[in-house]
């Protein structure tokens, strides 16, 4: 079975079992207007989304762009410079509002339906609305894909809408494990990143690539919780030091 099969046939809750986790270990921190992480995550994935579709004009307000970024941070590595840079920005409407009028135009203008959608055509839309969107201060290629996340209910005079997933750790190391050091690079997510999720999207039958990065994320998160269950703990390996200088 391939890595891809894994991820395809894994059952639709193992985001929400990675996700416990996680939210445990948040208990008691209060994020925005006082939601806790659970809150703020059912926000990102459910409640923005279906906002930025009931607007005329889809952009994010300053306030929501700052909110996503305290998520990000929650969820993955804290920066703390980043949500500082983030909040001094006082173009968050305008630059949001240009980038996701870029993916609609694209959306629009496209004929394809998925899963014969080209990948060519979609990466140069998701390049163009990235580059909008790192203009923006604390705005580098994860927080653009993040921004661009969140097309998942909108419609396109098309029907067919493909969302960019987020850049997030785990789900780029799922799929390129044998990186490194994550660099964070526009390439990175263009050539190692995007490219693999749009195929596992095809055979998953669904053009929200967010469901292939909240099961990598997941299956990531797991392998990663397996394994540190099997390395010896340091009183193990200091247990195991002592007798060896006792044999000796």
């Amino acid at each position: 079975m391939s890595r891809y099969e894994e991820l395809i046939n894994c059952s639709d809750d193992v985001y929400d079992k990675s996700m416990e986790i996680v939210t445990a270990s948040k208990a008691g921190k209060v994020y925005g207007d006082g939601l806790d992480f659970a809150s703020l995550d059912h926000w990102r994935r459910v409640e923005l989304p279906t906002i930025l579709a009931s607007r005329k004009d889809t952009h994010l307000t300053q306030d929501e762009l700052s909110l996503l970024m305290e998520w990000k941070l929650a969820k993955g590595k804290f920066r703390p410079t980043l949500m500082k840079l983030i909040r001094s920005n006082d173009q968050a409407e305008s630059a949001t509002r240009a980038a996701f009028k870029a993916m609609m135009a694209y959306y629009d203008s496209s004929a394809q339906i998925w899963p014969e959608v080209d990948l060519e055509g979609f990466s140069s839309a998701v390049s163009k609305a990235a580059d909008i969107l790192c203009t923006l201060r604390g705005v580098g290629i994860a927080t653009a894909s993040l921004v661009l996340s969140l097309l998942s209910e909108v419609k396109s005079k098309n029907g067919t809408v493909v969302v960019p997933p987020f850049f997030s750790d785990e789900a780029f190391l799922y799929f390129a494990e044998s990186a490194g050091k994550i660099k964070y690079t526009k390439s990175e997510y263009m050539k190692e990143y995007l490219p693999k999720a749009f195929e596992v999207g095809k055979l998953m039958d669904n053009p929200d690539l967010n469901a292939v990065e909240s099961r990598a994320w997941a299956m990531f998160k797991s392998q990663a919780t397996v394994k540190r269950s099997l390395e010896p703990t340091k009183q193990t390996k200091n247990t195991r030091n002592t007798k060896r200088q006792k044999k000796s």
